[in-house]
């Protein structure tokens, strides 16, 4: 098993109450898998997310539970060096705010460029010349005008493409996509999920989707996990959840999916 977590619980504490937005969740994520967190704002999805890459702050606290990470390490008991190396190496994530992502004084080439010459020691052209492979391999054309522009240059959909191309450059066990899209239209919704499965069949990268909307679900996860208020509800085969929803609040959410029929 590539990822195991256990009774997982995270706690805000915010004027003195306590507000438990991950509720002793558990689940798991087998290696080539993609899986989806289901649910709408404020169920804890992306509490969840950052849980795993261990990036929740103040007045955030993860207060209990385990991550086995390959059945071998507890990213929760590993110190923080070690857990920088496995960010972005092994486990990579895609933040839903596509705009605070990037770094708007830097092309989106020299940001991608940044994480081949900092893993792997690559000098400015090596890391040209990969970032051009990876442009291409994601469907952007023209790579080297590309590679100059600026984020404010670039629609949202080449921006989330940037995203995923950084996310999966150094070919990553795990991707965490938060939200990947919730900011573009229809037609690039459907490029973006299928450009995330032909990633994850070459790469063999399992990859957890984290979205609000089950239409989404349908196009890339064999797997769904149902959360609301902290909790995992249901859970099982995505078609199966389909066809036979039991809780009352999947019900609802697959009544109001928007499904892509690209």
């Amino acid at each position: 098993m590539l990822l195991r977590v256990k009774n997982l619980a995270v706690h805000f504490t915010t004027d003195g109450k306590i507000i438990k937005a991950v509720d002793g969740i558990s689940f798991e994520i087998d290696e080539g898998e993609t899986v989806a967190f289901v649910g709408e704002s404020g169920s804890g999805k992306s509490v969840t997310a950052l849980s795993i890459v261990r990036l929740i702050d103040p007045p955030g606290k993860i207060v209990n539970g385990e991550i086995l990470w390959k059945d071998e390490i507890d990213l929760l008991k590993v110190d923080e060096d070690t857990m920088r190396k496995i960010r972005g190496r092994e486990i990579s994530i895609i933040f839903q705010d596509v705009s605070n992502s990037l770094n708007p004084v830097l092309s989106v080439g020299q940001q991608v460029a940044e994480v081949f010459t900092s893993h792997f020691m690559m000098n400015k052209k090596e890391a040209r010349e990969r970032v051009f492979e990876l442009f291409e391999k994601i469907g952007i054309k023209e790579p080297g005008k590309i590679f100059d522009l600026y984020p404010h240059q670039l629609s949202g959909g080449l921006k989330q493409r940037i995203l995923i191309a950084i996310a999966f450059a150094l070919k990553p066990k795990l991707v965490i996509a938060d939200e990947p899209t919730s900011s573009v239209d229809a037609l690039t919704q459907y490029q973006i999920l299928e450009l995330f499965n032909s990633l994850q069949k070459e790469y063999k990268t399992s990859i957890l989707l984290i979205t609000h909307n089950f239409g989404i679900v349908t196009k890339i996860s064999k797997r769904v996990y149902v959360m609301h208020k902290g909790k995992i509800v249901e859970s099982g085969d995505t078609s199966a959840v389909l066809s036979k929803p039991s809780h009352p609040y999947t019900i609802k959410l697959i009544e109001s999916a928007k499904f892509l029929s690209l």
